[in-house]
């Protein structure tokens, strides 16, 4: 009798899978929020020195 290969688990296989598209989805969520309050940021400081000159 050969072994037989020994498959993970259908819950294993999908809690893998939660677990990486949450990792991608929360690293896009980062960065989008990051740019945007980089942009937030600069044109404030953009009105800001306007208003200054």
């Amino acid at each position: 009798m050969g072994k037989q290969a020994r498959l993970p688990s259908l819950r294993r296989r999908l809690i893998w899978q939660l677990l990486a598209l949450s990792a991608v989805l929360a690293l896009s969520l980062y960065f989008a929020v990051r740019v945007g309050a980089e942009r937030a940021s600069e044109a404030t400081l953009d009105a800001v020195l306007g208003a200054a000159a």
